[in-house]
């Protein structure tokens, strides 16, 4: 036996060598374990936007034509008929008064949205703060008939913040039951319905005529029948009710008392119901009590307010689902009010931009054809108020489709192409239309978009010559906030919908970052709108040795490859 206890013991040791070494083998394995790292701007990606297509034809004869719309009318008109004119010189103003008053009430209404959103703000807040009453107390009000009988404040109670819900959800309170009244109160008497708190008071059914024991009050106030033994801290709170007959007549009402405010009572006391709320009501209006009426009811204490107003009523408030609706009804106020907002922003952007157009100045080198007359305004016949043609220079007339239009503007370039002699050029954009043309199918357009005519002027010919068909390109939508950080999307994980990358720390070991991302360019790179710099050291997110706090390497994109 005890060789065998040796042989055991020896194995067991041996064993635990074995182990013991495979662990330190597995640290020491780990520690020499690294995770390559390449500088964040080895995987940059840039966006230059897309390639807008357009076509035109080349002109050395050209007309500008400008257009008085219904309703408007010219402040200033600097030329005459047969005046030359350059590009860029100013030819008329149209008349701002309108235009301004526009402006002028969009901002007003900006404003008065402003202190209306404060306004409602400061409501929700309130809301939010505010403690619900019981549900008891819902459709109570002073003229049914209910009288509260408590120590000021009227009720103290610690409820839940409410939680906003969509109204169409909230409960309806189910119907009272039928029951039978006491006609007599005493310690073991039961509670219709309730839990004896604020949230759910007891409810005791009776008749004006029901007799309420001392020994009653002692329970409600959290003692034994003789009022000797405390058996509750703070008793309950209850209510005494009376229900209106079925016939209809009479008014429902009743008693809403605190039990911690009543004092200690003979057991065999007792109160007729309709007298105490016949003292109760004298004791708050300050009337004299009739003599018949018993006139010493321990423990209500009659709490007067400032001002000499009784602190006895109904609680003021709303219950949880009341406040609830309240809440959701004004969070939306406040959001259509921030979409009114928003729009009428739109609309004086819309309205600067027409100011900043009412200045009409030549979109090419000519002369003065037609000069309307400010007194008179538009003709009626529709025609062009004013005319301009062209004397020198040669231009590029096309369309471009509506949809284009929030890409493009005057004052824009375009690089040109001859289809015939194959001469390129660039163009500058002088002018595009307000208005539509009629048809643009003949250049393969869109029947479901308008197009408008655009005026673009060729500074250097190069070779170009009148009449002939060109195609003209321009890059829109490409970012100008050289800012902006690209990079490629595969090294960007997601995990519950957060955006995270591994990346080196300061002491040069791996660490996860979460990253705010935006746009996606053609599916293989993600804008980065914070968490990375183009300081950091980013690791491929996929491999065995991936785990925080391993030890990182610098190196470079091609070791990604190997």
């Amino acid at each position: 036996m005890l060789k065998k206890s040796i042989i055991t013991l020896v194995c067991i040791l041996s064993l635990g060598a074995v182990i013991g070494g495979v662990i330190l083998i597995k640290k020491s394995s780990d520690a020499k374990k690294t995770v390559d790292v390449i500088p964040v701007s080895s995987i940059l990606n840039s966006w230059y936007g897309e390639e807008l297509s357009l076509s035109g034809i080349v002109m050395t004869d050209i007309s500008q034509k400008i257009f008085l719309t219904k309703g408007q009318s010219v402040e200033e008109i600097f030329v005459q008929e047969g005046d030359h004119v350059k590009i860029g010189d100013p030819v008329m103003t149209y008349d701002s008064t309108l235009t301004n008053i526009k402006l002028e009430m969009e901002k007003l209404n900006q404003e008065m949205m402003d202190v209306q959103l404060e306004a409602a703000n400061i409501t929700l807040e309130k809301l939010l703060k505010e403690t619900p009453i019981p549900d008891y107390y819902a459709s109570k009000t002073e003229n049914s008939g209910f009288i509260q009988v408590a120590a000021t404040p009227v009720i103290e109670t610690e409820t839940e913040q409410p939680i906003e819900t969509d109204p169409m959800e909230s409960s309806t309170e189910s119907e009272i039951e039928k029951e039978e009244p006491y006609t007599e109160l005493n310690y073991d008497s039961l509670p219709y319905k309730g839990e004896g708190t604020n949230e759910s008071p007891y409810v005791f059914l009776c008749t004006e005529g029901t007799i309420i024991k001392g020994s009653f009050f002692n329970k409600m106030r959290g003692y034994d029948a003789k009022g000797e033994v405390q058996e509750k801290e703070k008793g309950f709170i209850f209510v005494l009710e009376v229900k209106a007959s079925e016939d209809g007549y009479g008014e429902q009402t009743g008693l809403a008392i605190k039990g911690e405010v009543l004092d200690a009572y003979q057991e065999d006391w007792q109160i007729i119901w309709s007298e105490l709320r016949e003292l109760i009501k004298n004791k708050i209006t300050g009337e004299d009590v009739i003599d018949d009426v018993v006139t010493d009811f321990p423990g209500i204490e009659i709490a007067e307010e400032e001002g000499g107003d009784s602190g006895y009523s109904i609680p003021e408030g709303y219950t949880k689902d009341e406040l609830n609706k309240l809440i959701f009804n004004q969070r939306k106020e406040i959001k259509n009010l921030e979409l009114s907002k928003e729009e009428s922003i739109l609309k004086s952007t819309k309205i600067e931009k027409e100011l900043e157009k009412l200045a009409v100045t030549s979109s090419i080198n000519g002369v003065v054809a037609k000069a309307g007359d400010p007194e008179k305004g538009a003709d009626a016949d529709g025609s062009a108020f004013l005319i301009l043609n062209s004397e020198e220079g040669i231009y590029v007339k096309g369309t471009l489709s509506e949809l284009a239009l929030e890409n493009i503007s005057v004052g824009d370039t375009l690089q040109g192409m001859s289809l015939e002699s194959n001469a390129s050029f660039t163009a500058e954009i002088k002018e595009i239309s307000e208005y539509p043309e009629e048809s643009e199918y003949y250049q393969g357009g869109n029947y479901n978009a308008s197009y408008y005519s655009f005026i673009a002027y060729i500074e250097e010919t190069n070779g170009v010559r009148n009449n002939e068909y060109v195609s003209l390109s321009m890059m829109v939508g490409g970012d100008t906030d050289f800012d902006t950080l690209y990079i490629t999307k595969a090294f960007v994980r997601e995990e519950g919908g957060k955006s995270y990358v591994y990346i080196a720390d300061a002491d040069g070991y791996l660490v996860k970052r979460y990253i705010t991302t935006g746009k996606i360019l053609g599916g293989y790179a993600i804008e980065v709108k914070s968490g990375l710099t183009l300081d950091d050291n980013i690791a491929f997110p996929y491999g065995k040795n991936l785990k925080e706090g391993t030890k990182t390497v610098i190196t470079d994109i091609s070791s990604l490859y190997q």
